[in-house]
């Protein structure tokens, strides 16, 4: 026996659960059963390829992470971001009144890939400056304060971009309504707890091996030998100077506060000169 019918004012999991509780309520006898079909079948296959697709994109943002992180432990600290979207996901979903529906699972899925950018973006500049030889508190410290402003503009860019769905603001958008919802309420929450929790998890964790800092080369220019004659000093000449130039005088200079050093390249032969600036 096959019974129809329409849901109206209602979700269709909800009348469906309801449903199924006066169903069990039912002491049926041997070899009779009962079997929802219609939206309420379409919709529990849909829940579950649903679910599916969430694992399967939790296991792939894993992989992907360890592979360019090259460390197993430290995508577990980035995934930790994760689980704070389903905070704002709830949350959303019960301010705007609406139901679980399989939009709103697709938002969550979004969400895996979303906010997972934000714990990226902390670790990847706090690893950077640990290779430099910064310590492991101080480049968490400063990777929330230089990172901040990227993950702000990135979280208002993707909410203004989902308010016309989420308020239905379009004709025929009140069943994707909920999928804006969810993805609002989970930038949110996950922007907002992801600079603290995240940080924590990787101090706690445990640390990877970090590089000595690069050695700045060396810019310095090259000094040129001089001896002292008086109270000034004497450059001596690589190559022995012309009679009508001369390398330097070789009667006292007067006192100067630096000595700024200036080439000629006059004739074939090139030579070092003083020339005296005082230095306020």
């Amino acid at each position: 026996m096959a019974i129809n019918a329409n849901a109206q004012g209602r979700a269709t999991g909800e009348v469906s659960a309801d449903i199924r509780k006066r169903l069990d309520a039912i002491a049926m006898p041997p070899g009779y059963r009962y079997q929802f079909g219609g939206s309420t079948k379409n919709m529990q296959e849909s829940f579950g390829y649903a679910v599916s697709a969430l694992a399967m994109a939790v296991i792939f943002i894993y992989m992907i992470l360890a592979s360019q992180f090259k460390s197993f432990l430290q995508p577990l600290a980035l995934m930790t971001s994760l689980p704070l979207t389903l905070i704002g996901v709830v949350l959303a979903l019960l301010m705007f009144n609406s139901a679980l529906s399989m939009f709103s699972v697709i938002g969550i899925v979004m969400l895996m890939g979303l906010v997972t950018k934000n714990a990226i973006l902390l670790v990847d500049f706090a690893i950077r400056m640990r290779e430099q030889g910064m310590a492991r508190s101080e480049a968490l410290l400063l990777a929330a304060r230089v990172r901040l402003r990227p993950i702000l503009m990135t979280t208002l860019a993707m909410i203004f971009g989902m308010v016309p769905l989420a308020f239905a603001l379009t004709e025929g958008s009140e069943q994707r309504a909920p999928m804006g919802q969810a993805v609002i309420g989970g930038v949110i929450t996950s922007s907002l707890l992801t600079p603290v929790v995240v940080p924590v998890v990787y101090c706690y964790g445990r640390p990877g091996p970090v590089a000595a800092p690069r050695p700045l080369p060396d810019r310095r220019r090259r000094r040129v030998p001089a001896r002292r004659s008086g109270r000034g000093a004497l450059i001596k000449c690589s190559n022995p100077p012309s009679s009508e130039l001369g390398c330097a005088s070789r009667g006292p200079v007067p006192p100067v506060k630096r000595i700024r050093l200036c080439r000629s390249s006059s004739h074939r032969s090139s030579h070092w000169r003083i020339a005296p600036a005082i230095l306020q």
